[in-house]
């Protein structure tokens, strides 16, 4: 991604990357997980939540 952000040059011409690629990445890999993993990266387990916080 940062040497997309700095720029790709072909035959002498520096072709500059879209604003906002890093973002457009980011939102990419996150529905690849929801598509692939449905239960999400867990697998469905979750972290339990100590007894004082709880309401």
């Amino acid at each position: 991604m940062r040497r997309l952000k700095a720029g790709v040059t072909i035959g002498g011409v520096t072709i500059q990357a879209a604003a906002g690629l890093r973002e457009l990445g980011l939102a990419v890999f996150l529905l690849a997980i929801l598509i692939l993993r449905p239960k999400g990266i867990a697998g469905g387990r979750e972290v339990p939540v100590p007894r004082f916080l709880r309401r």
